[in-house]
């Protein structure tokens, strides 16, 4: 028998699912390009229903409730009757093939109705193609992952056997299997669902504000594939899109190697977590440890263990204990590869580091976990602070983590701006509507609380539910400008944040005027 210490497997499980993993890039650079023609299909037909309908470059939200002439309908029925008869059949897509079938046979059908059923169409072509593209991806990746686990073990036990060919249905099986809570075929229709609602109220709020045929562009462009995606930095529906599939295709790689360890009869396996910074501190408590195969449980003790999860597993003998240990590869904080003694765990690992290494990686792991968070936060500075703003993301995030002084000043910048924090929504004539966050207030005045005579009459319900104390709460008034109306503000504020933001009352410009 040929011998093959640790160190074999866990090269050649990292060799494996750097090899999957290309795959998935490979596939995601298609993915992108679906995303981004379905964006641009979509603000396309925007451009038209402005073009069509719009007056001195503006659209109102009543024009868009006027209904489609008989020309405009027969086209729009052209192409729904294109859509239904070429559409997927999935049971999940049934609640939006059922709308438009209904719209196709509708003898009068608005505008508003037209664009949203177009937005529907164009979702339906990009969650189609990615369905498809996916289930190709899924094969090749199950294959590729089967056959090397049988290969390596093979090369462990220096012989080869008979084994069966993967059935075409077992894909298909595993993706209909809800370990994550949800089908495969659940969370894209989820994902669907989502994206199109999401445009849909985009639209709407947007026709209502009298937003710009521009302005709309952009949003769904955000919706779709995030403002950083010519960096290479994609958001939207597209970043939700890319952690499904790196998670189900981290599932079906699993799920592969676990068919084959019951092909074979490999009693235990062990969990195998990567060292460096990404790997989270659940992953890395059980790498190195071993389980019996028939025990597994996906999330428990067999990867993926979250979504982007990165671990894997390898077979685990017992006499390999006794062998030479060798190697295994560790990523360091500079991202720079190093080996370190094949049966180092995570834990290991992570505790003979420098206090100055730990900190790098917690650092690096924070910094990760809030890129959203960041992202949003940089917004809202660059929106408030103008000029004053940190030039770009990077520098941003150079302040905020490692230069505290400067975080502060510009905390304190933000607090003394005169500006809602947050969006305040509010109905009107059985309409949802709100104010944007981050608009401008006028004529801003403490009325109660700290600096004033009058006391916050429920004070002791502020601090018992957001904290502070009596003499730091302050109850503010404002009033916001826009071109139609003058609203009438007030919230509760602590240590510069607002809580409890209402709409007192609302009133019109034009009579002001009068």
């Amino acid at each position: 028998m040929t011998k093959k210490n640790k160190s074999y497997w866990q090269q050649r499980a990292e060799a494996k699912v750097l090899d999957v993993e290309k795959m998935g890039l490979t596939y995601e650079s298609q993915m992108k390009e679906c995303f981004l023609q379905a964006s641009s299909n979509i603000q396309t037909d925007i451009t038209k229903l402005y073009v069509r309908y719009a007056k001195d470059n503006k659209l109102s939200y009543a024009e868009t409730l006027k209904y489609l002439r008989d020309d405009e309908r027969a086209e729009f029925k052209h192409d729904l009757d294109y859509y239904i008869k070429n559409a997927s059949n999935a049971d999940y897509r049934f609640e939006h093939r059922q709308e438009l079938q209904a719209l196709s046979v509708r003898a009068r059908v608005k505008r508003m109705e037209a664009m949203k059923a177009r937005i529907i169409l164009e979702s339906e072509k990009l969650f189609n193609s990615l369905e498809q593209g996916t289930m190709a991806l899924y094969h090749r990746a199950y294959d590729e992952a089967y056959h090397r686990t049988a290969f390596d073990v093979f090369q462990k036990v220096g012989m080869g056997m008979a084994f069966d060919k993967p059935s075409p249905n077992t894909i298909k099986t595993l993706l209909e299997y809800p370990w994550s809570g949800k089908s495969y075929s659940q969370s894209l229709w989820d994902m669907e669902k989502g994206f199109v609602d999401n445009l849909n109220r985009t639209l709407t709020a947007g026709l209502i504000q009298g937003k710009s045929v521009q302005e709309l562009s952009r949003q769904f462009s955000d919706e779709a594939i995030g403002k950083d995606f010519y960096k290479g930095k994609p958001k939207g529906t597209l970043k939700k899109a890319q952690r499904l599939v790196r998670t189900e295709t981290a599932f079906i790689l699993n799920q592969a190697t676990s068919d084959m360890y019951d092909e074979l009869g490999v009693d235990e396996y062990e969990f195998l977590g990567t060292l460096d910074s990404k790997t989270c501190e659940h992953c890395g408590g059980l790498d190195g440890k071993h389980y019996v195969s028939d025990e597994k449980k996906i999330g428990i003790n067999y990867p993926p263990m979250h979504p982007w999860c990165r671990c894997t597993t390898i077979p685990y003998f017992p006499e390999d204990e006794d062998e030479d240990i060798g190697q295994r590869i560790a990523r360091g904080a500079d991202g720079k590869n190093y080996y370190v003694p094949a049966d180092m765990t995570y834990k290991e690992w992570r505790e003979g580091l420098s206090e100055d290494e730990k900190g790098k990686i917690v650092l690096a792991r924070t910094i990760e976990k809030n890129q959203n968070i960041d992202k949003t936060q940089y917004e809202k500075v660059k929106n408030v602070l103008g000029k004053q703003a940190p030039k770009g993301l990077d520098e941003f995030r150079n302040l905020k983590y490692n230069d505290i002084k400067s975080w502060n000043e510009i905390k304190s910048l933000l607090r003394s701006k005169n500006y809602l924090q947050e969006q305040l929504s509010y109905v009107y004539n059985g309409e949802r509507l709100f104010i944007p966050r981050h608009t401008v207030f006028d004529n801003k005045k403490v009325i109660a609380g700290a600096n004033c005579e009058t006391p916050i009459k429920v004070i002791d319900r502020l601090i018992g539910k957001h904290g502070g104390t009596a003499d730091s709460w302050q109850k503010k008034v404002a009033k916001i400008t826009s071109e139609k109306y003058i609203y009438d503000v007030h919230w509760y504020e602590l240590d510069g944040v607002q809580y409890e933001t209402k709409m007192k009352s609302r009133s019109d410009r034009s009579e002001k005027r009068k």
